[in-house]
């Protein structure tokens, strides 16, 4: 009965150790990035299109090293409504900075855990079509787009925790550290 008393306290002991570590990560991304989420109208060839080339100036417009982030949300949408018109697209665009859901990410060798964000979200007329996110800040996803690829992961770097930048760009060991930390908080839960 003692040993089995001494292996749960231990594999306790490493649930919680993994689960602080786990959050503590996901809490230096989640309050260090501020990802991009455009939707577009809808799924028409032309709304989808329309959408890309919003991405693009939003990509090359805002720089939310030098905008608060309701600013930021504000300039993309500007953005937004500029492209629409200037492509003859009769229905309008806003913006709002959120916090939001983003599924597990992968940018060249990159990879951002399942989370909740900081976003700059852009819905363009009545947001039925599918969707399209990033990183607006710091750019990592964009960076072949601005051609700063360097300057994007100097800024990631300076960001986060060393911690957190060595988990992130390790090819995927990301997904087996956060994988288990969501397994062992579930178990907790239960328990």
């Amino acid at each position: 009965m003692k040993k089995l008393t001494y292996i749960l306290t231990i594999a306790l002991i490493i649930t919680l150790a993994v689960s602080v570590y786990s959050e503590n990560i996901e809490t230096d991304l989640e309050n260090n990035l501020i990802r991009l989420h455009i939707i577009a109208n809808s799924d028409s060839e032309a709304d989808q299109s329309v959408k890309l080339k919003v991405r693009d100036a939003v990509i090359s417009e805002v720089d939310c090293s030098k905008l608060t982030p309701d600013e930021a949300a504000q300039q993309a949408a500007s953005a937004a409504r500029r492209v629409l018109a200037e492509n003859n697209f009769s229905y309008g665009a806003y913006g709002e900075f959120t916090e939001m859901e983003f599924p597990l990410r992968r940018y060249n060798d990159i990879t951002l855990p399942r989370g909740r964000y900081k976003a700059v979200r852009i819905v363009l007329g009545n947001g039925n079509g599918h969707n399209w996110w990033c990183v607006l800040y710091p750019p990592v996803c964009m960076e072949d787009a601005r051609g700063n690829s360097e300057s994007a992961r100097e800024q990631l770097k300076e960001r986060l925790k060393d911690e957190t930048y060595d988990v992130i760009t390790n090819n995927g060991e990301i997904k087996i550290k956060f994988k288990s930390a969501e397994i062992l908080k579930k178990i907790i839960q239960q328990l």
